[in-house]
């Protein structure tokens, strides 16, 4: 690189003509970095008149997180961590290890999300009879896959179910299989 007759340095690959003082200060920049720091800042200025700065930026920065402030921010993370996992409780509540079956008749439905439910007077496998609060699954699943519709059960019609009671003994099941009126079965949870 030499000099050119109006001064600044001309570079072999423009084929003698003048490049833009930008393209050829952001040139010298870089070569530059390493050797001279102070060199920098007066080509910028150069560049950019008045310390205008065009240059991108690092992204927002907290600064360092003090041992209490990340301590709050863990915190919350987990509480709002929490309100999803309790959302979703899957058969935490249920006794797993066997399935039980009972039959009796549905006093109420209720058709809504996240989970259907069947209230149905059921007798036990000791004769005991009491209202169940019987869960099914989503109001998609049943609809798409297990063939439900909010007319499936009626509040009047004998029910037999299979699932899993809960394991505080109140009268709670997460539906495993529904046999309705003319012996056709459904699927609690799809």
């Amino acid at each position: 690189m030499g000099r050119d007759e109006n001064g600044p340095r001309s570079n072999p690959i423009h084929h003698g003509r003048k490049p833009s003082s930008v393209a050829y200060h952001s040139t010298q920049i870089t070569m530059q970095n390493a050797l001279e720091p102070s060199a920098n800042r007066r080509i910028l200025n150069r560049i950019y008149p008045g310390g205008q700065r065009r240059m991108s930026r690092a992204p927002l920065s907290l600064g360092p997180l003090v041992p209490a402030h990340r301590a709050l921010l863990v915190a919350l993370s987990l509480l709002l961590g929490a309100t999803v996992l309790w959302a979703h409780h899957g058969l935490a509540a249920f006794d797993t290890t066997h399935t039980v079956r009972m039959e009796g008749t549905v006093t109420k439905v209720e058709w809504i999300n996240p989970h259907a439910f069947i209230y149905a007077d059921l007798t036990d496998d000791k004769g005991h009879k009491a209202n169940w609060r019987c869960e099914l699954g989503s109001l998609g699943m049943l609809t798409k896959y297990g063939g439900w519709t909010p007319t499936t059960v009626k509040p009047g019609d004998p029910i037999r179910i299979q699932g899993f009671v809960a394991k505080d003994g109140s009268p709670y099941i997460s539906v495993g299989t529904v046999w309705i009126r003319g012996g056709k079965s459904l699927q609690g949870k799809p």
